[in-house]
């Protein structure tokens, strides 16, 4: 699947939210054959602030799949500038 491709873009911060330090022994063949995806995660950054304000927020309780959903809506749209630079690279690598 490549981001172009994606409805819901926030897909991608989803996955990133809900399976932090995924190692994937597939991961070198995923990238070669999504250069959308390999071009995202190359341009993303998330600022050790938001880090540590979801990780305050999860400590407070808020730790449920629809919290930590919620947190990532939350974080793209008060970051939705950073967020569609973000995919218009990932797009232009993937043509």
């Amino acid at each position: 699947m490549k981001i172009a491709n994606i409805k819901e873009e926030n897909l991608i911060v989803h996955f990133i939210a809900t399976h932090p330090g995924t190692q994937d022994p597939d991961e070198p063949k995923f990238l070669a054959k999504n250069p959308a995806a390999k071009k995202f995660f190359e341009v993303f950054t998330l600022p050790l602030e938001d880090i540590n304000e979801q990780n305050t927020l999860m400590n407070n309780g808020q730790k449920s799949q629809k919290d930590i959903e919620r947190h990532v809506d939350d974080w793209i749209a008060k970051n939705q500038a950073t967020w569609n630079t973000w995919l218009a690279e990932a797009r232009k690598a993937a043509k």
